[in-house]
């Protein structure tokens, strides 16, 4: 969500976790450091909207990239559906969930993607 109303000057930094705010791809984080980046990110947006926002998850065409990768991998699993909730964990979750539950026989390949996001869900539960 925060990457989805930042500036592009904005995304830079969140995509860097905080190196630069011009070209994040020349100096990629770690994957732990660019998903801490994002969850700090998101949460300022959510303090920001407080009470008044809600959460909504389009799990259409899914891909294992994502959607700001200018050279996406082709779709790896049909639609599942539109997902709301005041609770953005509980929206994750569900999404996970349902994509682990889906019978589509690409569903393999794209649960791989579900790793760092499950870790993330299992976190910010408390089930480390």
């Amino acid at each position: 969500m925060s990457i989805g109303i930042a500036s592009s000057t904005g995304k830079a930094w969140i995509h860097s976790a905080g190196k630069t705010k011009g070209n994040p791809w020349e100096n990629l984080p770690a994957q732990d450091d660019f998903l801490e980046s994002m969850a700090e990110a998101a949460k300022s947006v959510a303090e920001h909207c407080g009470e008044k926002i809600i959460y909504i998850s389009v799990a259409n065409n899914l891909s294992v990239d994502c959607d700001c990768d200018a050279s996406p991998e082709d779709p790896k699993m049909g639609d599942i559906g539109i997902l709301a909730s005041l609770d953005p964990v509980a929206l994750d979750k569900a999404c996970t969930d349902l994509v682990r539950a889906s019978e589509d026989h690409e569903k393999s390949t794209s649960s791989n993607v579900l790793i760092p996001g499950t870790a993330c869900i299992r976190w910010s539960t408390g089930n480390k």
